[in-house]
C-alpha cells in the first residue's frame, strides 16, 4: 500500500504539469511554426484564399491604395 500511495500523487503531479505545459506547448509551437515557416503557417491559419483575403479588405477599406499594394 505505501507503493501505491505513492504512485497516485506521483502521477496525479505530471498530469496537471503535463496538461499545463501541452496548452503552453500548442501556443508555443504556432508560434514557432509562424516564425518558422511564416508564410506556410499562415496559409493554414487562414480560413480563406489570398485572393479572398484580398477581395475582403477591398470591400471592408475602400482603400484603393492597398488594391494598388
Amino acid at each position: 500500500s505505501d507503493e501505491e500511495s505513492e504512485s497516485d500523487p506521483e502521477l496525479r503531479e505530471p498530469q496537471v504539469k503535463r496538461r499545463r505545459f501541452h496548452s503552453s506547448d500548442k501556443k508555443r509551437m504556432k508560434y514557432e511554426e509562424t516564425d518558422e515557416l511564416g508564410r506556410g503557417s499562415n496559409e493554414d491559419i487562414i480560413p480563406f484564399a489570398e485572393e479572398e483575403y484580398e477581395s475582403i479588405n477591398c470591400e471592408t477599406m475602400p482603400q484603393t491604395e492597398f488594391v494598388s499594394l
